[in-house]
């Protein structure tokens, strides 16, 4: 089943009324309109780029106000000062087929990001380096 692209349909279109947050010539960053946090913006191209895997996701100057858009956006929401992380969505089945970064704030929740939950590369395994990482990552919870 083809998933409809609801950023070129209705947001870029004019159907959906959004708060834009930042915009350029090629990028728009607005509100979600149905935010998973406190703070929930979704950047994306004006053009359509089917995913961060199509060779339009390579354009430098894209990929640049795309990166451009999430500091002004962090900037002007205070989430430079608080803490955010982003988010972009791809290859999964139900993802939107429009290249989209979701920036999320304020913080970084801990059940997203976890050193202990990922694997540690082999040159960091001896094992003063490990005792003394996890024990300072357990401690900052």
């Amino acid at each position: 089943m083809a998933y409809r692209d609801w950023y070129c349909e209705d947001v870029l279109s004019g159907k959906l009324e959004i708060r834009r947050v930042w915009e350029d010539e090629r990028v728009l960053a607005f509100h979600h309109p149905q935010p998973q946090a406190e703070i929930h913006v979704v950047v994306i191209p004006k053009a359509h780029v089917p995913g961060l895997l199509d060779p339009m996701a390579l354009d430098g100057a894209l990929l640049s106000s795309m990166l451009q858009a999430i500091q002004q956006v962090a900037r002007e929401l205070g989430l430079d000062k608080k803490g955010f992380y982003v988010r972009a969505n791809a290859a999964a089945p139900g993802v939107t087929p429009h290249m989209h970064w979701h920036i999320k704030g304020p913080g970084i929740p801990m059940g997203e990001i976890s050193f202990l939950d990922h694997p540690v590369p082999k040159y960091r395994q001896s094992k003063g380096y490990l005792e003394s990482n996890i024990t300072d990552r357990i401690d900052r919870r």
